[in-house]
């Protein structure tokens, strides 16, 4: 199962989550409180595994089209049919195993890019697939065991909405329910907290793939009773989205007890792009005790209105924006909310969208009013969800868990007593760090031979452990903690040299060896626009000594080098030489190439311009478009026949 069993409660905590799932299935009360009307049965049933598709989802039925595949009009409907059923079936995760699920929505989210006016071969067999993975799924529980409803029969509205069924541009439609998707920690009495999670999308769909899922299991797995936020997008408002993430809070403050949830002490949200959105358009519109009314005169408030709306720690990811635009006189979070939750903020460098200046100007809209603090994360654009792969974005989830435990006051980083270094430890470094939340003391340590490393410090209240064994047992690590800039980084850092690691990616540019030095070789006073700066860094003094000589005699290898242009042997094993001395002595450490993924096109790849360096590849001049996508086969036949 899909974690499911980890997901529920046990003992008297299972029988209350199972009394919320009865309700649930009813309706819900206007209220939205929990039914008290058990199901003797639903244990049992919760255990049970199927096979084939969900029975309903927010009392809508999944479709199945009875329909000749020989009738011309059978890939067109069948197209239809599907992606209504994926629309259904990919909200609810927990209610399948796992690999099924999977298998599905990666299926029939190719759908999405199937032009309904032009099905071709290609596209019939990707309808076929579909439709295939839907009968095959394996079902863990039923869908509504898997959500809870948040509103009751009558939810706030902002914009009446009158769309019946999915559109291209309609993500959801008028019988839209919002609700969470639960991922319950065993032991309620450990949760450390409650974190709601809002994909990304705009206010226009619900990135759950990426943004959703896997970082309501993230969170989990550290302590956290997560829920993925189903709000309304499309053809709802944005409006409707803050008042769907209001009623998520106060729908876990009103069922808390009912539901038997631990960590209510701190309620928690991270969003992502447009849920990022979503979050703080609660944050500074529906906080408190202001009500759904504020957006929907009509609305009758009802027990969990009466709840405070308010969050005590919020992690926007790359979205400041709640109104949704992206403008140049964006002033940051304008509200009159007089408890601000603390924010965890987190962008990728490279983000287009505008939200890299913007998360700035959020920052500096709230330091005075509440816990700030700004990851930015180098080489990552939009939308890196759980973390980019080989970038330190990876460690955003436990940077924000620790953030977490700071702000509510789980233990700060401080000064113990004296380490204890363990015997053959004798050559001894101590550092204090000072941050925000106070200092730490770390005590490095290296044992005579210097091929181990021994390092510890007071973290939270504990003493913390690093051991590890160093490279070749010639280097000493001196590990110096420095606070770099908040703002104008590269011209502060790298562009001066002023780093020790940093991560590149560079091909070969024209078909000599000294293509391959480009990236480091700079001459003298030339500031450099690549990447190492290396002789920058020696000539404003930041690199000295050993590592000084290193860099310059580097530099007098390549220039050598590059005066050899009689003899074609020769030049290679200067360059090579200036290489393998640069690589020796860890002034760049190689890492690995890119591996390019594998694509599906109509391009003939085999008309295309080739060159072993530079972009040549890339240019499609001359290239023709095929009336089908190129197959395993057929590549593989026409570079034989090359």
């Amino acid at each position: 199962m899909r974690k499911w069993n980890k997901r529920l409660l046990s003992g008297c905590l299972l029988a209350a989550l199972l009394l919320s799932m009865s309700g649930c299935q009813q309706g819900n009360t206007t209220s939205s409180a929990v039914s008290s009307q058990a199901v003797s049965s639903a244990a049992a049933s919760s255990e049970e595994t199927t096979e084939g598709p969900v029975e309903t989802y927010h009392d809508m039925p999944v479709q199945t089209l009875d329909l000749d595949p020989s009738d011309p009009d059978y890939y067109q409907k069948a197209l239809e049919t599907e992606l209504y059923n994926y629309k259904l079936i990919r909200n609810v995760p927990t209610a399948y195993q796992a690999e099924s699920w999977d298998a599905y929505t990666a299926t029939a989210n190719t759908l999405l890019n199937i032009d309904p006016d032009n099905i071709d071969d290609v596209s019939k067999s990707m309808i076929d697939n579909a439709v295939a993975q839907r009968e095959a799924l394996v079902q863990d529980a039923p869908a509504a065991d898997c959500m809870w409803y948040i509103w009751g029969d009558a939810p706030a509205t902002a914009e009446t909405v009158e769309v019946s069924d999915f559109t291209a541009e309609s993500y959801d439609n008028a019988d839209m329910k919002p609700f969470l998707v639960p991922y319950l920690v065993e032991d309620q009495l450990a949760a450390k907290g409650n974190m709601i999670v809002i994909a990304g999308g705009g206010y226009s769909s619900r990135g759950n793939a990426m943004e959703g899922y896997p970082i309501a299991e993230a969170f989990q797995d550290l302590g956290y009773n997560a829920y993925v936020l189903q709000r309304r997008v499309a053809p709802y408002s944005q409006e409707d989205t803050w008042l769907d993430m209001q009623r998520a809070v106060r729908y876990l403050r009103y069922n808390a007890d009912s539901l038997g949830l631990g960590g209510m002490d701190c309620i928690a949200a991270s969003g992502f792009s447009g849920g990022s959105g979503t979050i703080l358009g609660e944050v500074a519109n529906l906080y408190g005790d202001v009500q759904p009314t504020l957006y929907d005169a009509d609305y009758a408030s009802d027990a969990v209105d009466q709840m405070s709306a308010d969050l005590d720690v919020v992690c926007p990811l790359y979205g400041p924006q709640y109104d949704g635009e992206h403008t140049s006189d964006y002033a940051g979070l304008v509200t009159e909310n007089p408890n601000l939750p603390a924010m965890f903020l987190a962008v990728g460098e490279n983000d287009a969208t505008g939200a890299m200046p913007d998360i700035w100007t959020l920052a500096n809209s709230v330091r005075s009013k509440t816990v700030v603090e700004v990851h930015t994360f180098a080489e990552v654009g939009h939308g890196f969800g759980a973390g980019l792969q080989g970038t330190t974005s990876t460690y955003w989830i436990p940077m924000a868990d620790t953030f977490i435990d700071l702000v509510m006051g789980r233990g700060e980083a401080g000064v113990g007593e004296a380490a204890e270094i363990p015997e053959g430890y004798t050559q001894v470094q101590q550092y204090t760090f000072e941050g925000g939340f106070g200092k730490a003391d770390v005590t490095c340590a290296v044992d005579d031979a210097k091929t181990k490393v021994y390092m510890t410090f007071v973290a939270f209240d504990q003493q913390q452990v690093v051991e590890g064994v160093l490279n070749d047992g010639f280097d000493f690590i001196n590990i110096i903690i420095t606070q770099g800039p908040s703002d104008n980084f590269l011209n502060a850092v790298r562009r001066v040299g002023a780093y020790e690691l940093m991560s590149y990616y560079w091909g070969a540019d024209y078909s000599d060896p000294e293509t391959e030095s480009d990236p480091f070789y700079q001459a003298p006073g030339e500031r450099g626009t690549c990447y190492a700066f290396l002789r920058t860094g020696v000539e404003d003094g930041i690199v000295t000594g050993e590592t000084a000589d290193c860099v310059l005699q580097y530099m007098s290898m390549i220039e050598n080098a590059k005066t050899i242009t009689d003899d074609l042997d020769a030049r290679y094993e200067a360059f090579a030489d200036a290489e393998a001395y640069l690589i020796e002595n860890a002034l760049v450490i190689p890492l690995g190439m890119p591996v390019p993924p594998y694509i599906a096109t109509r391009l003939n790849l085999w008309e295309g311009q080739y060159a072993p360096t530079g972009l040549s590849s890339n240019r499609l001049k001359g290239v023709h478009i095929l009336d089908h996508y190129v197959s395993m086969d057929e590549y593989n036949a026409n570079r034989d026949a090359r």
